[in-house]
């Protein structure tokens, strides 16, 4: 039974030599790690996990939209509806196709947060007049926590003509947070 004891007071002192290295030193288990030398506990570790979570912004499928502007400045062609943001990076696909009515004639696209800033996302010489042509592309966007709607914007670049959108195009933005 002596060694038994003595096992049990082994045990025991180990088990007070790693509380103290969990509780002190070496940090603690019990809370959210602030310090570097603390440990995260399985709740923390569970909280922090996230998805990208993916949303469908915008969906048009038979837009019918034209500018005739010389001014290349950016006008709102479509805007989504309010949308709950997580304050992460988020990754904006688009997608949407058009004509115009010269050719060689450029379309540019573009979007903002809540009306702010326009921030390009594309410029798109369309060679041929009349012919429907797809455009897309992506950026990575940072919008605040928060509600907030996404507008594209679009502008011509020609001095002279109309880029049209008809039901025979469409427009598309999908954004994935991060």
């Amino acid at each position: 039974m002596t060694h038994r004891a003595e096992g049990l007071n082994d045990i025991f002192e180990h088990n007070v030599i790693v509380r103290e290295n969990l509780f002190t030193d070496g940090g603690t288990v019990e809370k959210v790690p602030v310090n570097s030398s603390d440990m995260a506990n399985k709740a923390y570790v569970d909280s922090m996990i996230s998805y990208p979570i993916i949303l469908e912004l915008i969906r048009n499928n038979a837009p019918t939209e034209s500018n005739s502007s010389t001014t290349q400045n950016y006008f709102t062609l479509e805007s989504s509806s309010s949308v709950n943001f997580n304050g992460r990076p988020t990754l904006f696909l688009f997608s949407a196709s058009c004509r115009t009515t010269d050719a060689d004639d450029v379309v540019g696209f573009g979007i903002n947060i809540d009306g702010g800033a326009n921030t390009d996302i594309v410029d798109h010489e369309i060679p041929v007049a009349g012919d429907h042509f797809p455009v897309s592309s992506f950026i990575t966007l940072t919008p605040s926590a928060g509600d907030h709607v996404i507008n594209i914007v679009w502008k011509r670049g020609g001095a002279v003509g109309t880029a049209s959108m008809t039901t025979s195009d469409h427009i598309h933005l999908t954004a994935i947070q991060l």
